[in-house]
């Protein structure tokens, strides 16, 4: 154990400034590789935040009799995932945007005139929020029931397009990071390989007069493994304390900008 210490030892003597420079280039490589994995977890995890659905917007087609409404209503209330509903007419949907579009203009429209560009619509709020990313079968299954059991709805909409795209997005962006991920660790065996070498080829002679006596490779070679395995957890481990020191003050001015 003391001639693994020595030998360690005299190769920082020699070699401080290689030593060092891989200590460096480690640390950088292993603090991107954790920023890149904890940037990616959490873009998931505002995906699962603003990708909860807790309600849904139920488009009648034109002429929908009071029989059908009320059948739809009767399902809506017996089914399981949904907590409340309301109906919003046509007529109403037409005051609602006649309202906002005077707040913008001082023209004014009738209602009776535009009701037809709105259709008959149901709000429908579910008894617990759904992550989009875990429970998309169950939406779907949702909006594929309702739509077969109820030919006259138009279209049910719960934001299933831009969450479809964004869930797209998010995995086309975990998949190029554990890429990059996966090069940078590969550079850095690259670095603690190269550092090896360059240490046994400035002992060129002291290793051959090593073997010349007998010694085994593990011997020769053991303690120069050690020493890397040394620099690559101290790397590591500054590299975890500068990573979440600079992901602690990002995060926080984030949270202050988005405030």
């Amino acid at each position: 154990m003391w001639a693994i210490f020595q030998t360690i030892k005299g190769s920082w003597l020699k070699h401080l400034v290689t030593q060092l420079s891989a200590l460096f280039i480690l640390t950088a490589t292993y603090s991107v590789a954790l920023f890149i994995i904890l940037s990616t977890n959490n873009l998931k995890n505002i995906f699962g935040v603003w990708g909860k659905v807790s309600e849904a917007t139920i488009y009648l087609k034109n002429d929908v009799s009071v029989d059908q409404k009320n059948s739809l209503n009767q399902y809506l209330e017996s089914h399981p995932l949904v907590m409340s509903s309301s109906f919003e007419s046509s007529e109403k949907a037409a005051e609602d945007f006649n309202k906002r579009f005077q707040e913008m203009s001082s023209q004014s429209m009738a209602a009776g005139n535009i009701k037809s560009f709105f259709p008959s619509t149901y709000k429908v709020k579910f008894n617990e929020d759904h992550i989009y990313e875990k429970n998309k079968s169950k939406l779907d299954g949702f909006t594929a029931t309702l739509k077969t059991k109820h030919p006259f709805v138009e279209d049910v909409s719960y934001g299933k397009i831009w969450l479809s795209r964004y869930e797209k997005v998010i995995a086309g962006i975990e998949s190029l990071s554990w890429l990059v991920v996966l090069i940078i660790l590969a550079a850095s065996m690259f670095v603690s390989s190269n550092v090896i070498k360059t240490i046994l080829f400035a002992k060129k002679s002291e290793i051959e007069i090593l073997e010349f006596v007998g010694a085994s490779q593990s011997w020769i070679m053991g303690p120069h493994i050690i020493n890397i395995s040394m620099i690559n957890t101290a790397s590591f481990i500054l590299s975890i304390f500068l990573t979440l020191s600079v992901y602690t003050v990002t995060q926080g001015q984030m949270a202050l900008i988005l405030s």
